[in-house]
């Protein structure tokens, strides 16, 4: 599967704060990214109509059982539900 470039289903509005998210997935095995990569697509059509979404990339290489994904989505205003980490505290 190639890399899904950069997609910017809504533009942040002038002077927004935005958090940018990066993560790196490992599956156990083949089947399990087999099935990363049948759902990819139902994600992507979520990210697409996420209105806190900004933009969105995929990296993936299913035969290492690796998948990178990077994302940049509204910054949350008010306070996070207990037991639920804020991205706010990383430097």
């Amino acid at each position: 599967m190639p890399t899904l470039p950069w997609t910017v289903p809504n533009r942040p509005p002038q002077a927004t704060e935005v958090h940018v998210f990066a993560s790196r997935f490992e599956t156990r095995t083949l089947w399990g990214a087999l099935k990363f990569l049948v759902r990819t697509p139902r994600v992507w059509r979520q990210i697409r109509s996420a209105p806190g979404a900004y933009g969105a990339s995929l990296r993936a290489e299913p035969f290492r059982r690796t998948f990178w994904t990077l994302s940049a989505q509204m910054r949350e205003s008010r306070r996070s539900p207990p037991g639920r980490r804020r991205a706010t505290n990383c430097p």
